[in-house]
């Protein structure tokens, strides 16, 4: 469960457990007091932009308001209700941006009734952020959460961050658009269409995607493109030798979002000699790499009776 899902199912019960384990804080979870539900203490303010600072410039976090630490201010040691839970959870949600730059996004606030419907506890969670650094206004300090504790940021940690930026990160995509067996001259064989391509498990836009591959005889490259009528997904590239790898471009035009995949070719079995493939392994040495992107270079392999497998599992299910 991440922490959002955490956030979302906390519940009175949870923080009745808190108390009950004497659960300790940690990277993501911070418990603190709190003197007024409308954030008039100057305390309550400096707690609220130095968390959000703080798990913002890490790796996220929950914040539990109305828990009590014990005196080393490390574990659960009492459940501190706060009267006026409706104005609270207003106060959180007008300050938690006002009170740290740039403001965090994402960042989202829940009352959990108790006792009462207008008394009990608080909890805000506070997701890592794509737009570090963000200085606690209070202090104009930068914070990050090191352990269980918010330590105020060195400059070179500070200067690092503002030169972070959103990154791609791209990865073979491969699926079969058809796994079938084939029966020619007596014989059974698997004839199939690999689809190939490249998807982006990263956090920023891909361009300038490129991809390079060399498909082991005597599977290849096919010829048709992805519908058949020599249309691929990106520009290939001139090749020189048969043994060099066939490779792909894209320009300005092209890009991959977050989550996104660009499927490109496809390969293919032998044409013209449809049974020379037969008992032999589809092994692919690929290179594939964008603008901010790390250049991946690897090798995928797919076993003849693994394929012949699963093609064969299939038809019987079927």
């Amino acid at each position: 469960m991440n922490l959002q899902e955490q956030f979302h199912a906390m519940d009175a019960e949870t923080i009745r457990q808190f108390r009950h384990e004497e659960r300790t804080e940690d990277l993501h979870l911070e418990f603190k007091r709190i003197n007024s539900s409308d954030f008039t203490n100057e305390n309550d303010r400096k707690n609220l932009a130095k968390a959000v600072s703080g798990f913002a410039n890490a790796a996220g976090g929950l914040i539990v308001w109305g828990v009590a630490t014990d005196k080393k201010g490390e574990s659960a040691a009492a459940i501190q209700e706060i009267e006026g839970l409706s104005t609270l959870g207003k106060k959180l949600e007008e300050f938690a941006g006002n009170w740290v730059s740039p403001p965090v996004q994402g960042v989202l606030h829940k009352v959990i009734p108790i006792s009462g419907p207008n008394k009990g506890c608080a909890v805000t969670f506070v997701p890592e952020s794509d737009s570090v650094p963000h200085m606690n206004n209070f202090e104009n300090r930068y914070y990050k959460r090191n352990g269980s504790r918010f330590l105020p940021m060195e400059h070179y940690e500070v200067a690092d961050m503002f030169g972070r930026r959103k990154r791609p990160k791209l990865k073979l995509h491969t699926s079969f658009s058809e796994l079938k067996l084939t029966k020619g001259r007596q014989e059974e064989y698997v004839d199939f269409e690999l689809i190939i391509g490249l998807e982006n498990v990263g956090r920023g836009v891909a361009k300038y995607p490129y991809l390079s591959i060399k498909v082991q005889e005597p599977y290849a490259v096919s010829t048709y493109g992805l519908d058949g009528n020599e249309h691929e997904g990106l520009r290939r590239l001139p090749k020189g030798r048969h043994i060099d790898p066939t490779r792909w471009v894209a320009g300005a035009e092209t890009v991959i979002h977050p989550g996104g995949i660009l499927e490109v070719t496809k390969v293919r079995p032998p044409v013209n000699y449809p049974h020379s493939h037969v008992g032999k392994d589809l092994v692919i040495e690929y290179e594939i790499c964008a603008e901010d992107a790390e250049t991946v270079s690897d090798t995928k392999v797919w076993r003849y009776s693994e394929m012949q497998e699963t093609r064969q599992t299939n038809e019987d299910i079927n």
